[in-house]
């Protein structure tokens, strides 16, 4: 059957090469116009699904609502802008299933067609009649959701007339540039919910196994995490000529000092090793040649208020005007945060200085340690102040016992796969606790409805990704959903019904198989899934999802047939359509 697949294939593509220059034009111009009907034929689709689901499901005549469907049962919801119809929110997810689309995507489609046909008429009637590309349409409905219905129409105005023959990125700068217009206390109220948000996030891993690290601080912090990244670049830098190491990129060194930041007790020791001058790492000011010259001034103002700590008199200031320090600088925006309280230290006069006037209040610095502070600072206090933290590596066997060729590969549960040589390097400066392997090859029960915690762990080893046909979610936090449904031991249950073969599902596709009818086959091949309304889906055993028609799925439901013959069967249909296709 590949043989024959390839053949189709390659006679689509010799259909091309044959083709004259400008025929092969006149078919690039047919693709577009085929592609875009395409995409109106699924926005269509799913405004047709959503008329067909608009109305509540507890207003039709007979409903009698059980406890557990108001609990979580459907739901009419606005997922569109002001004005566009409400659905229900658990039918979007067969239409997700027939789309081939993870149900966060569906719902995001049938919203933008929502706000298309009822929002932006005019831009709508464009992407019709195939003369407006349905992406760009789209992006300006999610642009747009938050505008009043009211003013709508200066939205659709502006972007119907630029959408047609304009760039796709002068079309956006319209539709932005249309909403503030349109609605511009709701720009400014939204851009003042923008610069509240903070966050820090990191990025996808790359395949050598780098990380972008990605911040929202306010203006203050920022500067002054900068301000430390450069200071702890500056140690490293002199660090590494003093031990005779070549000299690497200030954006190397920045970006290791950034490492740092995350070792709060070992930055402690680096910074108090070095002082004030980052070429100094004895304290006396004795270094030569020092590439980073300190702030003098800094470091008077930081004695006197070590001296005032100690009970100590503090050095007299100079008639000179000081020079601008990190208090001083005006570049530094008004949202600093300012320093810490003044603190007052009562001392005794000093002998030797009794004409001196009384010592104004010294504020003390929130960086400064006292010698107490510092005494405990041993290299035992330092490694308890580590954080904590767990790691889940995912290894085959073949990987560790020499049995696979090279070194093997390791998945990181939110890092990603690394070659088995590198976790020397991703876990060095750390203290290690190994925990005992988990067999999942196990099967293990529990008379409750809940999932205990060490079987949630074991589920989610075994099945890290969300079980429902073209889902894209992993991770912990999910639902765990009972293969075959729970029934109370009270009211006939047998014992063991929780078992580590529960599914991860998201909350919504859990609400929808449990009120809506979907139901589950375990095979050898994978768990065979379906709708309310027919579609069948192969749920493999990798977290593949395949199309199966009914006569399939009832075949490989009973056993009847095996993995190989069922993909058999899949490869003939889909050379079929290639041919189809073709005419």
């Amino acid at each position: 059957m590949d043989a024959e697949l390839r053949a189709a294939r390659a006679s689509r593509l010799g259909e091309w090469e044959m083709s004259p220059t400008a025929e092969v034009l006149f078919r690039a111009e047919e693709a577009v116009r085929r592609r875009r009907e395409a995409e109106l034929d699924e926005l269509v689709a799913c405004l047709t699904w959503c008329d067909r689901f608009a109305s509540d499901p507890r207003d039709e005549p007979g409903h009698t609502p059980t406890r557990g469907e108001v609990l979580g049962g459907e739901k009419l919801v606005a997922i569109a802008g002001e004005g566009a119809p409400l659905v229900r929110d658990l039918s979007l997810l067969e239409l997700g299933i027939a789309l081939a689309r993870h149900p966060v995507s569906v719902r995001a489609m049938c919203a933008d067609a929502l706000d298309l046909r009822h929002r932006l008429p005019r831009t709508w009637r464009h992407v019709m009649d195939g003369r407006a590309e349905a992406w760009v349409a789209r992006r300006v409905a999610s642009l747009s959701r938050t505008v009043p219905a009211a003013r709508m129409s200066v939205v659709d105005a502006a972007v119907a007339e630029a959408i047609i023959g304009v760039s796709p990125s002068r079309v956006l700068e319209v539709a932005e540039a249309s909403v503030i217009a349109a609605d511009p206390e709701g720009h400014r109220a939204r851009a003042a919910a923008s610069r509240a948000k903070r966050y820090v996030g990191l990025g996808r891993a790359d395949s050598t196994g780098m990380r972008t690290l990605i911040a929202r601080l306010g203006t203050g912090d920022a500067v002054f995490v900068d301000a430390m990244v450069s200071r702890v670049a500056d140690i490293l830098a002199v660090q590494r000529a003093a031990t005779g190491l070549p000299d690497l990129p200030r954006d190397t060194l920045r970006a290791e000092a950034m490492g740092w930041l995350a070792r709060p007790a070992e930055l402690m020791g680096l910074l108090v090793a070095h002082g004030a001058d980052p070429a100094d790492p004895t304290g006396d000011g004795c270094a030569e040649d020092n590439p980073f010259p300190p702030d003098e001034e800094w470091i008077t103002r930081e004695q006197r208020a070590e001296r005032s700590r100690r009970g100590g008199p503090t050095p007299e200031s100079d008639d000179t005007e000081p020079g601008p320090g990190p208090e001083d600088d005006t570049t530094v925006p008004t949202d600093v945060p300012g320093p810490a309280p003044a603190t007052h230290i009562e001392t005794e006069p000093d002998e030797t200085d009794h004409e001196a006037g009384p010592e104004a209040p010294v504020t003390a610095s929130p960086l400064a340690l006292s010698e107490d502070v510092l005494d405990r600072l041993d290299a035992r206090a330092l490694s308890r102040l580590r954080p904590k933290a767990v790691l889940y590596v995912h290894l085959h066997e073949s990987a560790l016992d020499g049995t696979r060729t090279g070194s093997g590969v390791a998945r990181i549960e939110g890092h990603g796969p690394v070659d088995v040589a590198d976790l020397a390097t991703l876990l060095r400066r750390h203290d290690l606790t190994i925990q005992p392997v988990i067999d999942n090859r196990e099967t293990h029960a529990v008379d409750a409805y809940e999932h205990p915690t060490w079987m949630r762990e074991r589920i989610h080893l075994r099945a890290p990704a969300e079980a429902f046909p073209h889902a894209t979610r992993r991770g912990r936090s999910m639902d765990l959903d009972h293969p075959v449904p729970w029934v109370d031991p009270a009211h006939g249950g047998p014992p063991g019904q929780t078992t580590t073969e529960s599914q991860p599902l998201s909350r919504t596709a859990h609400r929808a198989r449990t009120h809506l009818g979907y139901t589950i086959a375990p095979t050898p091949a994978g768990t065979v899934w379906r709708s309310p309304h027919g579609l069948t889906r192969l749920l493999d055993t990798h977290g593949r999802t395949h199309t199966l028609t009914e006569g399939e799925a009832a075949l490989l439901t009973t056993g009847q047939t095996d993995t190989d013959a069922l993909l058999e069967r899949a490869l003939r249909r889909l050379v079929e359509e290639c041919r189809d296709g073709g005419d």
